[in-house]
């Protein structure tokens, strides 16, 4: 899943010929809500598949060329789930908000509403495949501007920060999930630029004991601020240098 050169593309092409159909299923997102992941799991040969699933309504996005189909379990499965080999938001009107001093450019509900889903049953009648689902970020891996920090969050009813699972200024990394269930959360981005943010899954037993192969999928996010975003980032920042001085 991870992203290819425009060449190596270009290269392909020429050694198979213009007759043969491209392989590469390149999803490009640029608003409305999607669950940039949607976990499938194979327990017969032990193998995950991650799919993106639009909604039925507001959706935009490039590529959706390839739809998935059956799950191998049998269950959860939607005509709106699409296979991608590179998946892409497009986040160019982000809002803005500080979290444990950090200042984030953020989105959620707009321009893009990111969610994921996890759809771990099988069989008919249904059975949980896990007790629950470890989701980690893979920090190390991930590709970022220099210095830049990610943030996941949620707000409550009043509009201020409630949950964080992930939030690499504070090295949290990991959290676990239920084997059934779909979330939408807000994104933050401490710089503007391109993001390559890779996960690490696995299914877990009732004693928390990974019991499965470890999965892999990642999702890129090209943050371009309007010149306004960028002067609250600016003056956020030196607003805390101030406090920070004083």
């Amino acid at each position: 899943m991870r992203s290819v050169s425009l060449l190596t593309v270009l290269g392909l092409v020429f050694a198979f010929g213009f007759s043969s159909p491209a392989s590469a299923q390149d999803i490009v997102w640029t608003a409305g809500g999607a669950d940039f992941f949607t976990f499938f799991y194979d327990s017969g040969n032990d193998s995950w598949d991650v799919v993106f699933r639009t909604k039925a309504s507001g959706t935009v996005a490039t590529g959706l060329t390839n739809p998935y189909g059956t799950p191998p379990g049998g269950v959860g499965e939607s005509p709106r789930d699409y296979r991608f080999d590179t998946l892409t938001g497009i986040i160019d009107t982000p809002g803005h908000r500080v979290i444990h001093s950090m200042d984030y450019l953020v989105t959620g509900p707009t321009p893009l509403d990111p969610g994921f889903r996890t759809r771990l049953r099988e069989g008919d009648p249904a059975v949980d495949q896990f007790a629950a689902f470890r989701l980690e970020l893979d920090w190390a891996a991930s590709t970022r501007p220099q210095d830049a920090e990610f943030v996941m969050f949620n707000l409550d009813p009043f509009g201020a920060v409630n949950q964080v699972p992930y939030e690499t200024a504070t090295n949290q990394l990991s959290a676990d999930w239920s084997v059934w269930d779909h979330w939408h959360w807000m994104f933050g981005f401490s710089e503007p630029g391109d993001y390559e943010l890779v996960f690490d899954f696995a299914g877990l037993d009732g004693n928390g004991t990974v019991a499965s192969s470890y999965g892999t999928a990642s999702v890129n996010f090209t943050v371009v601020p309007e010149p306004a975003s960028l002067s609250l980032l600016a003056l956020g920042g030196i607003l805390l240098f101030r406090t920070r001085r004083s």
